[in-house]
């Protein structure tokens, strides 16, 4: 779920970036722009030599943001942070939002919102990333609630997808006899 390599982490990340992009411009004068570079966030020490955020948009009170979508998994290189983030949910949602919130300081571009949108690796979307898309769909929107339930659903088959494609890639190619 973390592996890099053969382009799966990556392409199902875009695939979930492209969707909320998608998702959002269906709301009137929202226009969001993908893999968009910010300077003000650029930090030498990281090894990433661009802060490049997934999507740029004006939210609905007109202030510029920035979404970083972000697949959070159990599973860490430190025991006792796995063993942490599989004893209570939401955690290992709440730590990919941290991670976003350490790398893109507000102080760093105060005109800016920054939206760490954090999923689970088995579906729970982070309590960030619910209420952004609460506050997308505001309000006295006509049919917001079929929408916001279209949106949890398209959200959770885009990660059971990603399940899916990550368990069948973990198996051995079947060889007949």
């Amino acid at each position: 779920m973390s592996c890099k390599t053969g382009g799966a982490v990556d392409r199902w990340h875009n695939r979930c970036r492209d969707w909320l992009a998608e998702w959002l411009a269906q709301f009137p004068g929202v226009m969001p722009v993908t893999e968009q570079e910010e300077p003000r966030w650029f930090n030498p020490a990281m090894r990433k030599q661009h802060a490049i955020l997934d999507i740029r948009l004006r939210d609905r009170k007109g202030r510029l943001t920035y979404v970083d979508v972000v697949f959070a998994s159990v599973f860490t290189l430190t025991p006792i942070k796995s063993l942490a983030r599989a004893a209570s949910d939401g955690v290992a949602a709440n730590d990919a939002v941290l991670g976003k919130r350490r790398r893109y300081p507000s102080a760093k571009h105060p005109a800016a919102g920054l939206v760490p949108f954090a999923v689970e690796a088995h579906g729970r979307p982070s309590p960030e990333a619910l209420a952004f898309l609460k506050a997308m769909c505001r309000l006295g929107t006509p049919d917001r609630d079929a929408i916001l339930r279209r949106a949890r659903r398209d959200l959770s088959v885009i990660t059971q997808s990603r399940l899916g494609d990550l368990l069948l890639s973990s198996e051995a190619p079947y060889l007949p006899p």
